[in-house]
């Protein structure tokens, strides 16, 4: 599994910018480019409108002062999101 880390503002799918992705603690983004295309089939395959990332890469830090442990998060493999149809609403 390939974790990269981005650059701010760069368009790393047809979706998903790095900057949805960015720790709220120290501004590193990492991750998995096998998520992002995870993320880009499950956009496909919902037929969404848009998909809002709440929650991306945490630095350990902030993954430890926010959940009391460093998680998936922390190693850039996973991420909170929601996706939305054409109508606007949660699928």
């Amino acid at each position: 599994m390939s974790v990269v880390s981005y650059p701010l503002n760069k368009q790393i799918s047809t979706h998903f910018n790095s900057s949805e992705f960015k720790c709220p603690h120290c501004s590193d983004i990492k991750i998995s480019t096998e998520l992002v295309n995870k993320l880009e089939q499950l956009f496909n395959k919902v037929n969404a409108s848009k998909c809002i990332i709440s929650s991306g890469y945490r630095c350990s830090y902030y993954d430890k002062k926010e959940n009391g442990f460093a998680g998936r998060h922390s190693e850039g493999l996973a991420c909170d999101c929601c996706y939305y149809d054409k109508d606007g609403k949660v699928i």
